[in-house]
């Protein structure tokens, strides 16, 4: 018992730690986006004057200010929302774990007399009901496979189907979380999504019969791009959209150009291909792959131990086990920030890398130019904020790119 109450107090605090940093983080952001924001309504330039990007700013401070505002307009509401949820489970998990709370959560559901819609008993319906709201707002959130069809109708219907099958979600019998089963399975089904993503790539570009050299793919560039990927897996697709990528597909890697980069120069273009280069071939993108799929395993296999740490009493019953499946339930969407959170962080580094290797790889490259003009033929943000970028992007945003690669070009002189 004693052991059991001390593992669970080290693991709370580690949790709200972990919290209160994050909350920290995303809090300094807004600071910083409220200065930003005021001086880009002033048409004042936002970077210091021994910044790199200060000229450049300077020279089209009403065209860069007028983009900036309409590409951050939401990003405050958007940092503010992610506050307010992961506030809102972190509270309720707490009102949970203390009795005192979990009383009063009790007895207010027996006030409103709805308890007995989701359970005989006070305590299995307030999991339950807790927990079809929770899976709900999973399917419904940036996380879930309904986020682009959020219509009141369909979240009423969603609820309503879980609310039907509340004897499944919480079962009446004894019931066990089955670790190792859902371990397994959480890796089989990342497997599949990995080769699920290969193989739509494969089919968009090979049903289409897209394999050709783009014109503007020439110098260096065409040489570095035909010695790595060679001729025959590079790839033009006829786009509105700037991008470039180094595709996995298999047993190879393609470059993927989509839309016409003919206004950027040669040596930025060569600074393009030679960060795709820089991701590495074949077999450094599949120990990256691997890599990827330890830590979100990782991270799953804490989070059952969690929930079954929470689960315990001093002696083993129904609701102990009850209790586990709605923690694993209840908390799923902290689950999901919490490998968004570090599966960005992980693929941030990798791009920091990239651009790293790329000017190592060809010194006489215009990265640094051509995330500036790319940014700008976008209509993309040129500045974003940082630790909010870090943890919900998989890419820095082109400040923190260019801030980088001007670092190392300084050391480099």
């Amino acid at each position: 018992m004693g052991k059991i109450e001390n593992k669970k107090k080290l693991c709370l605090a580690i949790v709200l730690s972990l919290y209160l940093i994050y909350i920290s983080l995303l809090i300094i952001d807004i600071v910083q986006l409220n200065g930003f924001w005021k001086k880009l309504r002033l048409f004042q330039n936002p970077f210091k004057k021994d910044n790199f990007i200060h000229s450049y700013v300077n020279f089209h401070i009403k065209y860069f200010s007028q983009n900036e505002l309409r590409a951050l307009e939401n990003t405050q509401n958007i940092i503010l929302l992610r506050i307010t949820k992961v506030s809102i489970f972190i509270l309720f998990d707490l009102m949970l774990y203390y009795k005192k709370t979990f009383l009063i959560l009790i007895k207010l559901m027996q006030k409103l007399n709805r308890i007995y819609f989701f359970g005989e008993e006070a305590t299995i319906g307030l999991y339950r009901l807790l927990s079809i709201a929770s899976i709900t707002h999973f399917l419904f959130s940036i996380y879930g496979i309904f986020h682009a069809h959020a219509h009141p109708a369909l979240i009423v219907f969603v609820f309503t189907f879980l609310f039907l099958c509340k004897s499944f979600i919480i079962p009446k019998a004894t019931v066990n979380l089955g670790k190792v089963f859902l371990i397994n399975l959480v890796i089989l089904i990342q497997i599949f999504m990995i080769l699920y993503s290969m193989s739509k790539k494969t089919m968009l570009i090979d049903w289409n019969k897209y394999k050709n050299i783009p014109p503007f793919l020439t110098g260096k560039a065409y040489s570095k791009a035909i010695n790595f990927f060679s001729k025959d897996k590079i790839f033009f697709i006829p786009s509105e959209v700037l991008k470039i990528s180094n595709d996995l597909l298999f047993t190879h890697v393609r470059l993927v150009m989509l839309g016409d980069w003919s206004s950027f120069s040669k040596n930025e273009l060569l600074g393009f291909i030679s960060h795709e280069i820089s991701h590495g071939d074949v077999f450094v993108r599949y120990f990256y792959l691997l890599i990827t799929l330890l830590i979100k395993s990782s991270i799953f296999i804490i989070y059952f131990y969690i929930c079954d740490l929470f689960s315990q009493k001093s002696v083993k019953s129904i609701k102990s086990h009850k209790r586990g499946v709605f923690l694993f339930f209840f908390n799923i969407y902290l689950l999901f920030t919490v490998i968004d959170v570090v599966d960005n962080i992980y693929s941030h580094s990798l791009e920091y890398k990239a651009d790293k290797d790329a000017m190592h790889l060809s010194p006489g490259c215009k990265l640094i130019e051509g995330l500036v003009k790319l940014s700008r033929k976008g209509n993309k943000s040129f500045y974003a904020p940082f630790f909010h970028t870090l943890m919900h992007f998989s890419h820095p945003s082109y400040f923190s790119r260019v801030e980088a690669l001007n670092r190392i070009r300084s050391i480099n002189k």
